[in-house]
């Protein structure tokens, strides 16, 4: 059907470019525009802004194009339509262009810019160039503010290093404009030491290596042997592992783990990720996925040139940049440019705080030990975390998934302890709510009470910070945003890492999707597993009673969000109970799954009456668009009108039909349709009701909505349309009386129901149920 079409198509737009969209799009650029077209979407802003302050902007890009997705009663094409307009307004052309299929391959202008990455960052003033930037669009009114804040807070070469990391972002002909706006605002010779072609015609295109050859022969910037230009998340380096490396071309972060600079989209082969883009969708991918690019070692006499393999692009998943000028410290020290003073004795105060004798943590009263006891079910559930893959575990609720995650821990630490390494292995339990964590840190600590816990919440006051709890304590239970804040902490000293843990146990482990905190932690996880594949991480192991299948309409899509869920935990597998059930069903009531098939009534003639109506309003409203040239385009959307009445396809047209109806210039032409989508949607309800219930229901449903019509509305200001569609109801009022009062045409629904139930208490008097039903939402 058209509809269901709109949103396939615009979920396989999403799906097949997220990848690229989430690096290269920062979501906030476009939200007010979209926002204009969606007011809805207004309720998410909150959520990305959080994320952007977090420096995770190809996460909150993901959260707005799910948030697209969930758009109710909105056209598919019209979504698709205007977000290819918002980056247009928003100065997108080079993404705007590369999801119109337009392939930009820059890689041979970004070796450029990073052999002169130093000369750049050292010789421009901002502010000579931020204007010419703007007169050639290079940058949009958005970026211009993050900059010109970056040169307030950090100074004038982060702030020109975060332009230099934009620029490729906004135009395909970037590095021309670029070249340009450097030639007229007194950077010419910076310009020729660039590109010495770039006015004489012959440009940087026609023998890029032998320039690269050129320069390693005359510029002074690449006269050393050894030369690279790392671009990656990584931890902090030692300064000894600096040694050899030109401090002029390296640049790392003084805030290591927090990204300064948003993904730095420029720095890639846009051909290679158009082709990756075509094969990943949004099941496959997980969320916070990054790509590390290394622009490896140019030996200036060597006779490899940029077709061969002196330039190597080694991408994992997304690409983002790392800096801070702090990296040249000794220079800025030799030029006296004043730099942030660090906490003079910070180093020691860390180091004293986890040596103290002291009690830094919560006091907690003391609990009676108990020994942990396992059943066959649960030793079973524990299985594959105890031999050390990343395991879901899911039971029903009641089934001591908390005593299966107290196995896993206490083997995990009994392991380190008995090969000599107490102290070493470090368990996180994590929790959605406060309550949540006492309750569990009270588990461990009296199944546990060998090993040191500590439970740490946002409700807490004057509690260290959670890099030392876990430095003191062998388990540490808290709420995940406690864990998001302390991965992200802006200082050094405070900011927690993940290889501190060995064991990361997620309760509730279904809510790791989207934004939700346990997705942003994974988000990290996942970034460190790509980027830095041999520092060491925790095994991950998730508790849930149900993984849920999300807004799943098929098997399909519920295995796709099963999938998904699995690829964000990381999972290896999921364990549930299969040889031991019989002692799961002994202990826990789970129950029955008994599906009845029930067909449709064999003849139902006030169906048939009712379609009839609609039949008729519909040929109405066809009339009406007819006969006024300019309400014309409604015949697009009249064409779309899905053959079922009464099913959800029909219920979702008559609701995407309100919209242009009320945006209609002509006030006659409106009221006389909107009458007739207001009758369409109560008959439609009508049917429904039939479908599942009596006829009498569906007719006292009528009665009192279009009853209301008649008495509560003005009868002397009625226009033809009105009084056209009062007098067809009440035509066909006695009819649809008449059938509704019959018991010739029951329901078998409502029958097989009746029969369960009298069954149900047959068996035990003292049965008690409960009922589900779909309540249709008025809009």
């Amino acid at each position: 059907m058209e509809v269901d079409g709109e949103e396939f198509l615009l979920q396989s737009f999403i799906n097949n470019f997220r990848y690229l969209i989430a690096k290269n799009l920062k979501a906030s650029h476009i939200l007010p525009f979209m926002i204009q077209c969606y007011p809805a979407l207004g309720q998410s802003a909150k959520g990305i802004k959080r994320f952007e302050k977090l420096n995770q902007n190809a996460e909150a890009t993901e959260f707005f194009l799910d948030e697209l997705l969930d758009l109710d009663g909105e056209s598919g094409l019209r979504i698709h339509s205007n977000f290819m307009l918002a980056l247009k307004d928003g100065g997108y052309d080079k993404l705007w262009n590369m999801l119109n299929g337009s392939i930009i391959d820059d890689k041979q202008q970004l070796v450029l810019i990073n052999l002169f990455f130093k000369s750049l960052v050292e010789e421009i003033n901002l502010m000579d160039i931020l204007p010419k930037l703007i007169e050639n669009n290079m940058i949009n009114q958005s970026d211009r503010e993050e900059i010109l804040a970056e040169e307030r807070i950090r100074g004038n070469q982060a702030a020109v290093l975060s332009m230099i990391i934009v620029l490729p972002e906004r135009q395909t002909k970037w590095f021309n404009l670029f070249l340009d706006s450097l030639y007229h605002t007194r950077y010419e010779e910076l310009v020729k030491k660039i590109d010495p072609d770039f006015y004489s015609g012959k440009g940087i295109y026609d023998k890029v290596g032998d320039k690269i050859k050129k320069l390693g022969a005359s510029n002074d910037e690449c006269s050393s042997d050894t030369r690279s230009f790392r671009m990656d998340v990584a931890e902090p380096k030692n300064e000894e592992n600096l040694a050899g490396v030109e401090p002029d071309i390296i640049v790392t972060s003084s805030t290591p783990g927090k990204r300064d600079i948003p993904d730095a989209a420029a720095f890639s082969d846009h051909e290679e990720e158009s082709r990756e883009c075509d094969t990943r969708n949004s099941s496959q991918r997980v969320p916070g996925d990054h790509q590390t690019t290394t622009v490896k070692t140019i030996d200036p006499d060597s006779q490899m040139d940029l077709e061969t393999d002196d330039v190597t692009i080694n991408r994992q998943n997304d690409l983002s940049l790392n800096t801070d000028i702090k990296t040249h410290e000794k220079e800025v020290k030799e030029k006296n440019i004043p730099v942030t003073p660090t906490e003079p004795d910070s180093e020691k105060i860390f180091d004293d705080a986890i040596n103290s004798n002291e009690e830094m943590d919560i006091k907690m009263p003391e609990v009676e030990h108990k020994e942990l006891e396992m059943r066959n079910y649960q030793l079973e559930l524990a299985h594959p975390a105890i031999n050390g893959k990343n395991t879901i575990i899911c039971a029903p609720t009641g089934s001591g998934k908390t005593h299966v995650a107290l196995k896993i821990a206490k083997n995990h630490l009994d392991k380190g302890k008995r090969s000599g390494n107490k102290g070493f292995d470090k368990v996180i339990f994590l929790v959605n709510k406060v309550p949540l964590a006492k309750q569990q840190h009270d588990m461990f600590r009296q199944y546990l009470s060998d090993y040191d816990s500590v439970m740490v919440h946002g409700e807490q006051k004057d509690t260290p910070p959670l890099k030392i709890n876990m430095a003191k304590n062998d388990i540490v239970v808290l709420t995940a945003q406690i864990l998001v804040d302390a991965l992200n902490a802006e200082d050094e000293k405070e900011r927690a890492s993940l290889s501190q843990a060995t064991l990361m146990i997620f309760d509730e482990c279904h809510h790791t999707n989207k934004g939700h905190p346990y997705n942003q932690i994974m988000g990290l996880y996942l970034d460190e597993r790509v980027d830095h594949p041999k520092n060491p991480l925790p095994q991950v192991v998730g508790l849930t009673a149900s993984l849920g299948v999300g807004k799943a309409k098929n098997i399909k899509e519920a295995q796709r969000h099963i999938l998904t869920l699995c690829a964000n935990l990381d999972a290896d597998c999921i364990s549930t109970v299969n040889k031991a059930l019989g002692e799961l069903m002994d202990h826990v009531n789970v129950p029955n799954r008994e599906v009845k098939t029930v067909p449709s009534r064999d003849r139902d003639p006030f169906k048939s009456a009712i379609e009839d109506i609609i039949r008729q309003i519909e040929k109405k409203m066809k009339t009406i668009v007819d006969m006024n040239e300019e309400v014309k385009h409604l015949d697009t959307v009249l064409g779309t009108c899905p053959p079922q009445k009464g099913s959800d396809p029909y219920t979702q047209w008559i609701s995407q039909l309100n919209k242009p109806i009320v945006q209609l210039p002509d006030p006659k032409v409106r009221r006389r349709l909107k009458a007739c989508r207001n009758y369409l949607k109560e008959y439609n309800v009508a049917l429904i009701i039939n479908n599942d219930s009596r006829m009498k229901d569906a007719l006292n449903h009528l009665n009192q909505e279009l009853i209301k019509n008649v008495t509560h509305v003005d009868q002397t200001h009625l226009v033809d349309t009105e009084k056209w569609l009062q007098q067809l109801f009440q035509e066909k009022l006695p009819i649809l009386t008449k059938l509704s009062s019959s018991t010739d045409y029951p329901n078998p629904k409502l029958e097989t129901l009746k029969a369960l139930l009298l069954e149900a208490y047959r068996v035990n008097s003292n049965t008690r149920g409960i009922i589900f039903v779909k309540v249709s939402k008025k809009k």
